[in-house]
């Protein structure tokens, strides 16, 4: 890892007050190195690897000579719903990147064989403790189900929320080692931000993983009113459930995809907005951003913490998981401010804020920090006085 630090010209120092912790910052940046998420990661790959090949035999796929095939015959073949379409292109992609396949444009060409099913797979070692990680029961559930979702059997939220359970969803984002680390650091960051009267939005709240470590770490007094918002009803009422104590607490439905005006939420209210692996699923990021930037008073932060693709030519391969889920990948895409679906680096969330008109932009970290992989971190923006 680089150091982290910001002279007194850069974005960063005018984004962030002048006694924030790098240290303590970069201690927290340390879970992106731990020899379980180091590990951890190399299951994930392999495990999504795994699920690509056990797609191509269960349906004989790239067995004709020559052994190509297009979106048209791997649709005749899987006979997949058009929900499913992503996924299987998700899926192509992989096995390119993994050299199984030549991307010829329009179609994909097999250009070294595959391993059947007889072949006897490798079951990856879990490091102790690691194997009870929520992602991996994610990946569990869309390995027994991923021909049931290819056919319309079944949907992505009925595999996620099991007869309408989120308690899987809730451990996801609070306990993976693999998606806590967000909400920790745009938690401190945040916090470093609060002064005195603070009115915070919240977006995309869920089931309250930021909120938590954000009210852990703050001083409560400094906090005039934090409004947690989430699209979903069900996520409000979890929400009520762990914060009503708070007499600054309110809850309110918010769709980042709407103006602000329509939902009754008025401009130029809050100095703080905060987001956690929310703002990648606006369906039109450009737009969701413009939204924000108005909420907020001069010279208000917007705050989101954000996993990231490890670079751009290499997809985050638990992009297969979410990829059977709808609001994952049903969003408008540009070639320069928004490639494809998901994540995004960070570099390119900075240009998507520059052209919503924010200021003092920032990442924390830059690209690069991590050495040769990108885990993503913390974007701030200010709107300008």
């Amino acid at each position: 890892m680089n150091n982290l630090t910001a002279d007194q010209h850069s974005p960063i120092a005018n984004s962030l007050p002048p006694d924030f912790d790098w240290l303590a910052f970069q201690q927290l940046l340390l879970n992106f190195s731990t020899q379980d998420f180091t590990r951890g990661y190399q299951i994930i790959n392999q495990r999504a690897l795994s699920l690509c090949l056990n797609v191509v035999d269960h349906y004989g796929l790239f067995s004709d000579q020559p052994p190509v095939e297009t979106m048209e015959s791997l649709t005749a073949k899987i006979g997949f719903v058009p929900r499913a379409r992503y996924l299987v292109q998700r899926m192509m992609a992989l096995l390119t990147e993994e050299n199984y396949l030549s991307n010829l444009g329009e179609s994909w060409m097999a250009i070294r064989p595959f391993p059947s099913r007889s072949q006897p797979q490798q079951e990856p070692s879990y490091p102790l403790g690691l194997s009870q990680d929520p992602i991996f029961e994610y990946f569990s559930r869309v390995e027994v189900n991923i021909f049931a979702f290819f056919s319309g059997k079944k949907i992505g939220p009925g595999i996620v929320f099991d007869k309408g359970n989120r308690s899987f969803w809730e451990s996801l984002n609070n306990d993976s080692i693999f998606f806590g680390p967000y909400a920790e650091l745009a938690a401190f960051v945040a916090s470093s931000c609060l002064r005195d009267g603070a009115r915070i939005l919240e977006i995309g709240a869920g089931t309250g993983a930021a909120t938590a470590r954000l009210l852990e770490i703050s001083s409560p007094h400094l906090i005039s009113n934090y409004l947690y918002t989430d699209v979903s009803t069900v996520f409000l009422d979890k929400g009520r459930e762990r914060f009503g104590q708070y007499p600054f607490m309110a809850f309110k439905t918010y769709d980042i995809n709407q103006p602000p005006e329509t939902q009754g939420i008025d401009e130029g209210t809050f100095d703080l907005v905060l987001g956690v692996n929310a703002l990648h699923v606006a369906r039109d990021v450009p737009a969701s951003l413009r939204f924000l930037r108005s909420l907020l008073r001069p010279s208000g932060r917007l705050i989101i913490g954000e996993g990231s693709p490890p670079d751009r030519h290499r997809m985050w391969r638990p992009d297969l998981l979410f990829g059977i889920l709808e609001g994952w990948w049903s969003v408008t895409t540009d070639s320069i401010l928004r490639p494809q679906p998901g994540w995004l680096l960070p570099s390119t969330w900075k240009a998507l804020l520059e052209d919503a008109g924010f200021a003092g932009i920032c990442a924390l970290p830059e690209e690069g920090y991590f050495g040769r992989d990108n885990y993503g971190g913390v974007i701030v923006g200010q709107s300008p006085d």
